[in-house]
């Protein structure tokens, strides 16, 4: 079994119910969520808009490897209703984005993927999340804790825990 950290984020619409659909949707098609961490609102990160993020992190327990669970995903995201905007680079609202963190501390990358993700280090949005659930986790290439992460975060952090 693969042990994996997803950040899952949401900033239109009925926000809690996109993340307990993908909740549901990823329990159904990938594997187990062992986790999960509060929910916690968040300004938008990177782009400017007027609607704030919901964001959480779970501990997904699986059977896929790391391409089929990211197709997995991504099939998810659509089936919710993510549309694709042609700038990839650019960040924008969005109904529902789940990211891989971590894959059993393996470190991949494509033109795809990612692993761990990139600028985990700079998201008070991710680490915060991360850091209730998993509060002994290291980041596979930059070997820091998650609490000495969170620690150098040059930003103030403006989350809301809302449960």
């Amino acid at each position: 079994m693969n042990l994996v950290y997803l950040s899952l984020g949401t900033n239109l619409g009925d926000r809690i119910s996109n993340i307990e659909l993908a909740y549901a949707m990823i329990t159904q098609s990938t594997g187990t969520i062992r986790q999960k961490s509060s929910l916690y609102e968040t300004p938008p990160w990177g782009f400017v808009s007027t609607s704030k993020f919901i964001n959480t992190v779970v501990l997904l327990e699986t059977d896929l490897d790391l391409e089929d669970l990211f197709k997995s995903l991504k099939q998810i995201e659509k089936e919710i209703g993510r549309k694709k905007t042609p700038n990839l680079n650019a960040y924008e609202d969005r109904i529902i984005d789940i990211d891989i963190l971590d894959f059993n501390g393996k470190i991949s990358h494509s033109n795809e993927l990612t692993v761990p993700h990139p600028r985990i280090e700079l998201r008070s949005f991710v680490l915060i999340p991360l850091a209730e659930i998993a509060p002994n986790w290291i980041h596979p290439l930059l070997k820091l804790p998650v609490n000495k992460l969170i620690s150098n975060l040059n930003e103030a952090s403006e989350l809301k825990r809302l449960n």
